[in-house]
């Protein structure tokens, strides 16, 4: 269900799907409840359909980048989303004719990088701050942790 947003590309941009992502959220969220699709099953059908492309492209993203992507996801509270949104974007990739057994490091990149956001807590940058500046230091670190796993 990531690409009903195709279904909804106006006829003069076509062949191109632009913005698909963002035009297939409200159809997903929308089978999602004539279904009675679970909750938790319908969050990960909403972040496969508003991120796979940045999961594709993954490689190109920025490290602040990342962390917002893992942010959207919700994954430093429920991190299994992102292994499950690595895993959707595996199989969108090798879904297509003649890719089934083509690699798909992104998956792995994506996994790798969020781990290592995972790894930076609280407690190891909040020394002596308090309110939003904690908040603020977790994020920096965690992006530096993001740019040292890639080897920036």
């Amino acid at each position: 269900t990531h690409d009903l947003g195709k279904a909804l590309t106006p006829t003069d941009e076509l062949p191109r799907h632009v913005q698909h992502e963002q035009r297939g959220i409200a159809p997903v969220l929308a089978l999602c409840e004539r279904l009675r699709v679970p909750t938790e099953h319908r969050e990960l059908a909403v972040i496969a359909c508003r991120e796979h492309l940045n999961v594709h492209r993954i490689a190109e993203l920025k490290p602040a980048t990342v962390h917002e992507l893992i942010v959207r996801c919700d994954g430093f509270r429920k991190p299994a989303r992102i292994a499950q949104l690595a895993t959707v974007c595996e199989a969108d990739a090798r879904g297509r004719a003649g890719l089934g057994d083509s690699p798909y490091p992104q998956a792995d990149t994506l996994r790798r990088l969020h781990a290592a956001a995972m790894s930076v807590r609280s407690a190891d940058v909040a020394a002596g701050l308090e309110g939003p500046a904690v908040g603020e230091a977790l994020r920096k670190a965690r992006i530096a942790a993001i740019a040292a796993a890639r080897g920036e």
